[in-house]
């Protein structure tokens, strides 16, 4: 079991509970779970509280067998829009969302990308891999109607990024 040291967890341990896959399917791990994190809790005694398991091999030949990134993304911004009608909206909940569709597009380009290239469902790498070119004309014809409103997110002082990357990409989104 690995801790995911990604973040920054409150009250909650991300662990990593399976070994990563061999690199030829992916090499990432596919079972995770979450530990409560207690004051004066030493490691031992924590159990895991809930897990996660992702698609291990592909649809085509294991069949459906656990989350596919996309879906947990979508999951989230689920929850967010819950929140956001319910007594919970915030600037914060707004801002995840619109960052969390940004990421499905993102992944949504690399699928379209597979499929293209006749590798989706294979164990393969894309004979050609994207360019930020595409990538960019992919997000400008599909999220175009959230720039106004990421631009604002994105340059407002409270958010930190690395605003130069994030400024660049936008203003190349914008261009026609």
């Amino acid at each position: 079991m690995r801790e995911v040291l990604i973040g920054n967890p409150l009250d909650m341990m991300v662990v990593a509970i399976d070994q990563p896959s061999l690199a030829v399917y992916g090499g990432a791990n596919h079972k995770y779970g979450i530990i409560p994190v207690e004051p004066n809790m030493d490691e031992t005694s924590a159990g895991i509280a809930a897990t996660i398991d992702f698609q291990k091999g592909t649809v085509a030949k294991e069949g459906v067998n656990g989350f596919q990134n996309e879906d947990l993304i979508r999951i989230i911004m689920d929850r967010l829009v819950g929140f956001q009608v319910g007594d919970y909206a915030c600037l914060e909940n707004a801002v995840a969302f619109d960052f969390l569709m940004l990421a499905l597009k993102i992944m949504e380009h690399r699928t379209i990308n597979r499929k293209k290239q006749l590798v989706e469902g294979e164990y393969a790498q894309r004979p050609v891999p994207a360019t930020e070119a595409d990538l960019i004309a992919h997000l400008r014809k599909n999220a175009a109607d959230k720039w106004d409103t990421m631009v604002h997110f994105i340059t407002h002082e409270s958010i930190l990024l690395d605003k130069s990357h994030v400024k660049g990409l936008i203003a190349k989104l914008k261009v026609e």
